[in-house]
């Protein structure tokens, strides 16, 4: 990635190489052995099915923000992308929309189990909504090695979200 200020609205960095994490056929390959592997360890074709898709659905999902930068191949070859990064306004809506309605899909079947049930989800929730507005209205980043720093420490949020399992309980599923 490199730094583009103002050069996409939403996001102030240009995705320029991301083969592995972003080609279409990548993220098929990244679904399969998830849900390989989990079926291997539980037994369980629904729910390897369901998380097959859902990690194949990032790639979905980034195809309709991102500009063209999504390749179908591991190789490069043709790149897709709707752009709704283009426009601050409709990022914040669309996501916003997203956002609220995930919370409010979780904490429909989630209660916290105790005070650390309420303080582990809103804390976390609170951060990824700082962290929204911050890349939509802050500065730009201040280069690329700060920004590979802060996507390494993004690997805290898979654990934040172990806790926040930890102190809430299922009450339903819908």
């Amino acid at each position: 990635m490199r730094i583009a200020p103002g050069a996409h609205g939403f996001l102030a960095m240009e995705l320029v190489h991301m083969p592995y994490s972003h080609s279409l056929l990548a993220s098929g390959g990244w679904a399969l052995l998830l849900a390989l592997a989990w079926f291997a360890w539980r037994r369980d074709a629904r729910g390897s099915l369901v998380l097959g898709l859902l990690v194949l659905s990032h790639w979905v999902l980034d195809a309709l923000t991102h500009r063209p930068d999504m390749a179908l191949l591991i190789s490069g070859g043709p790149k897709v992308g709707l752009g709704l990064w283009n426009s601050i306004p409709a990022t914040l809506a669309v996501e916003g929309a997203l956002f609220a309605f995930c919370v409010w899909q979780y904490t429909s079947v989630t209660r916290p189990t105790g005070r650390a049930g309420v303080i582990a989800l809103w804390s976390l929730l609170g951060l990824l909504v700082v962290m929204q507005l911050h890349t939509a209205l802050g500065p730009p980043p201040p280069g690329s090695e700060p920004m590979a720093y802060l996507m390494l420490a993004m690997w805290l949020i898979p654990a934040w979200g172990m806790w926040i399992e930890r102190t809430r309980s299922l009450t339903a599923l819908g």
